[in-house]
């Protein structure tokens, strides 16, 4: 949809300046980028890939690929959980977390966004 388009032609804008030329947005589709928002969003919580299947209406698989493509591209980290090891935590990375890109992402309701 367009909100998703105008995120992902914001970060293709930012991605020069804050991430000093990395081409880590690059190829990035619209879905991605409401992952990267959902998890930014919901960054005081744990977010598992159930949760993101569910909030971006895909199957299992479908999320899956996304967040291992994501993962490779150094965007979203999947950590162990202590109380049950078939689970994963999903987090954005240190480098999309650091205080040059925080002006991205404003804390407001980016829901939906896979089109």
């Amino acid at each position: 949809n367009g909100l998703a388009h105008t995120i992902k032609r914001y970060f293709a804008g930012i991605s020069e300046k804050a991430a000093g030329g990395n081409q880590v947005w690059e190829g990035l589709s619209p879905a991605n980028f409401g992952v990267i928002a959902f998890l930014w969003e919901n960054r005081d919580r744990d977010i598992y890939q159930k949760d993101l299947e569910e909030q971006m209406k895909v199957q299992r698989s479908t999320i899956s690929k996304m967040l291992q493509m994501m993962e490779k591209k150094g965007i979203v980290q999947r950590r162990p959980v202590d109380h049950d090891a078939r689970l994963k935590k999903i987090t954005l990375s240190e480098a999309v977390q650091d205080s040059r890109l925080r002006g991205a992402f404003p804390r407001r309701s980016w829901m939906n966004l896979s089109a």
